[in-house]
């Protein structure tokens, strides 16, 4: 860190990183040299942000000994700033515990800072444009050309490099650019319909989780796994944002991450805008979590003989084993049997209040499906039905002692 730091001072002012002229980028080097015991060679770095070119882009994180021989790839050590004004750094890499010869553990990595906040120090430029920079900014940076490239495949800087250059993004273009997106997407956004209180599932839904700085032993890994979501944010205030859709590896995600945060004080969840209470958290994860585990498209409408159900979620407790609808059945004097829709609908209705921010609930195909069923069959129909749908769906279960 003391070299570092002395790099920079060196280079120039803190914070206001200039391309080092040839004789201050001389003694930089003449001093790496003499102090080769502790140092293995440079590293290129490049600032995260929209205003770096694809050439000084191509070139982060990309490292060479101190004689200058490529580690990892084929590109010669560039001698000196690569254009005018250019931010990039020649960073020093100090050796590992092992290669100085001492027996204790290496360092966890760290992180490095971007324009939409820290990540890991392992991220280089591409990749933490190709994961961390949305879609708008990428076609706005790389223009119609090269983003037309770039989304038929062509994703290497240095293939697009021999293509054209980039359209540099001021910080605060970004941020205006950003609103203007946000707005955008208030506007068009769909509320979700209500029904008897219960909401219809969000096509959109999200699911977001934030949290403060933490002494906790985890907060590092918790760290890094927000930056590892999908959408991450470091906002003014020192919270960090993770948010995460439906989609099962993403759900899962989440799950890793609140089990790590969801004691600290400063940690909430929030489900398509809406603080969430945490007993909701626990019964999606028990439900929705159970879902994107097994991997079963058909879950929710039993995830065995025991939870086999026509509705669609068998956390309602109308199921094979639990209150089968069949059941539901009441005889009548002509000698038919009629279904108590409107109990069974109350039924729903008190359980699904538990369950109805899960992605995959879905109360108004609930209803239909219950307004599907038969009202009125024949003493033969009932029986034909309690066969097949009675309690283990007419499964015969034995038990031999």
């Amino acid at each position: 860190m003391f070299i570092e730091k002395l790099f920079k001072a060196i280079s120039g002012k803190a914070g206001q990183k200039t391309a080092p002229d040839k004789k201050t980028e001389s003694c930089c080097m003449e001093s790496f040299q003499a102090n080769s015991d502790i140092l293995s060679g440079y590293q290129w770095l490049a600032t995260l942000d929209l205003r770096t070119c694809l050439k000084c882009a191509t070139l982060d994180g990309k490292k060479w000994t101190l004689e200058g021989v490529p580690i990892g790839h084929d590109v010669l050590l560039p001698q000196s700033d690569i254009h005018e004004g250019c931010r990039c750094l020649k960073m020093p890499v100090t050796k590992t515990w092992k290669e100085l010869g001492m027996d204790f553990p290496e360092f966890d990595p760290s992180t490095r800072s971007s324009m939409f906040g820290p990540v890991s120090e392992e991220l280089n430029y591409e990749e933490w444009f190709h994961k961390h920079v949305p879609e708008e900014l990428k076609q706005r940076y790389l223009g119609d050309h090269l983003f037309a490239l770039y989304q038929d495949g062509m994703t290497s800087f240095s293939e697009l490099a021999k293509h054209g250059e980039r359209t540099p993004i001021s910080d605060k273009e970004v941020k205006k650019i950003m609103a203007q997106t946000e707005n955008t997407k208030a506007t068009n956004m769909q509320l979700p319909k209500i029904n008897n209180g219960l909401a219809l599932p969000n096509y959109n839904w999200r699911i977001s989780i934030s949290f403060g700085k933490s002494r906790s032993s985890n907060f590092d890994r918790a760290l890094f796994l927000t930056q590892s979501a999908p959408e991450y944010r470091l906002g003014d205030d020192g919270i960090y944002q993770a948010t995460y859709s439906a989609d099962p590896e993403e759900f899962l995600s989440f799950v890793k991450l609140y089990e790590l945060v969801s004691g600290w004080k400063s940690a909430h969840v929030m489900i398509n805008g809406c603080l969430t209470d945490r007993k909701i958290i626990g019964n999606i994860n028990y439900c929705y979590g159970d879902k994107c585990r097994s991997g079963n498209p058909d879950f929710c409408f039993g995830a065995s003989i025991f939870t086999k159900n026509p509705f669609g979620c068998h956390r309602l407790q109308i199921s094979a084993y639990n209150n089968p609808w069949v059941e539901f059945f009441n005889p009548t004097a002509d000698g038919t049997y009629q279904l108590d829709k409107p109990r069974i609908k109350r039924r729903i209705d008190s359980v699904a209040q538990s369950y109805n921010k899960c992605p995959a609930f879905d109360y108004e195909s609930i209803i239909d499906r219950l307004n599907s069923l038969p009202s009125v069959v024949s003493e033969d129909e009932y029986k034909k039905l309690m066969q097949q749908n009675g309690p283990f769906g007419g499964i015969n279960i034995e038990i031999r002692i």
